[in-house]
């Protein structure tokens, strides 16, 4: 059987839906992330089970454990976590010896459930409507300071085409990061950004910025970013121009360069500030944390680079399920 894995988000696909959301309980935030793509059915349907709090299928562990998508790993270590008695599965006991060799901490996870360390947690369904964090219950925005949010966004945008229309192809864009991209931003808060585009575009961009009294002068120009910045947070200018950087960075990365990526993009995309601020229980940090990663993560290296090709065709990109494993 052949799966349709991720997609490059098009208004045909999951993307569509995230702005339906957004649209609706947003509707004053008009922004979009710097690399959209729609989960692949696998991250879906793992989703579904982290969301809903039911056990999984021992199969559909299996998958998640062995995968080299980082994001899955990450739901099959929480699937043990609270179904340690999924070890004893036929599914998981007789693959022990290749589990106890899978990448850490999926291992060590494993190993310890097998040992009896875990005693098994239980999550009532993610409730929508309330004051949801980005990428968890939906794939969306979420602010207390909405009109603030709204008003910094749009300050952004009217900036960055502003220095489009002097520098045209000097410029491509402005990468936004921080509180403000994850959406859990609050009166004082700085605003973390990084300017693509020529030393005089970034002046002028900064010259902008603090004639508008951007974010009240706090601005944090990331000037030296780690190129791992191109796959995270939202995006203002020209796309085609980020998405020829995106191209041409993920062409030039090994597997091994890729895989601290992910780790530096989970690192800095986490929304553990953004739980602290909405008072999310303690007991929910690793389920919204891992509903995050399977929203927002982006996919192996091979799966990015078919996304990025010129003229990808989402609904033509297929991928083996046995090619997703280590």
């Amino acid at each position: 059987m052949r799966v349709r894995y991720a997609q490059r988000a098009t208004p045909e696909t999951f993307a569509a839906r995230e702005r339906a959301v957004r649209r609706a309980r947003y509707p004053n935030v008009k922004a979009r992330r710097a690399f959209e793509f729609a989960p692949g059915a696998l991250r879906r349907r793992a989703l579904g089970f982290v969301q809903s709090g039911k056990r999984p299928p021992a199969s559909l562990v299996l998958d998640a454990l062995l995968s080299k998508d980082v994001a899955m790993r990450y739901a099959g270590i929480m699937f043990l976590r609270d179904h340690p008695s999924l070890v004893h599965e036929p599914e998981l006991a007789g693959r022990a010896n290749e589990l106890l060799k899978a990448p850490a901490p999926a291992s060590q996870v494993f190993e310890l459930a097998a040992e009896g360390w875990y005693g098994g947690r239980k999550h009532p369904p993610v409730r929508l409507g309330g004051a949801e964090l980005l990428g968890t219950a939906e794939a969306h925005l979420a602010a207390k300071e909405l009109n603030m949010l709204a008003e910094r966004l749009d300050a952004i945008k009217r900036i960055t085409e502003l220095v489009r229309r002097e520098f045209g192809g000097k410029f491509t864009g402005v990468l936004v990061l921080g509180s403000t991209s994850k959406g859990y931003v609050e009166y004082g808060s700085d605003l973390d950004f990084r300017v693509l585009g020529s030393a005089a575009a970034r002046r002028r961009f900064l010259e902008l910025a603090l004639k508008e009294n951007l974010a009240g002068g706090k601005l944090h120009d990331i000037e030296k970013a780690g190129a791992f910045n191109l796959f995270t947070g939202l995006f203002f200018g020209d796309r085609k121009g980020l998405l020829r950087i995106q191209r041409k960075t993920a062409n030039s990365l090994t597997e091994e360069k890729w895989g601290s990526f992910i780790s530096s993009i989970r690192d800095n995309d986490s929304i553990a500030n953004g739980m602290v601020r909405h008072l999310v229980p303690p007991s929910e940090d690793e389920r919204l944390q891992v509903s995050a990663m399977l929203t927002r993560l982006p996919p192996t290296l091979r799966e990015t680079r078919a996304l990025l090709k010129p003229g990808a065709n989402a609904n033509k990109l297929r991928l083996r399920p046995s090619a997703s494993r280590a």
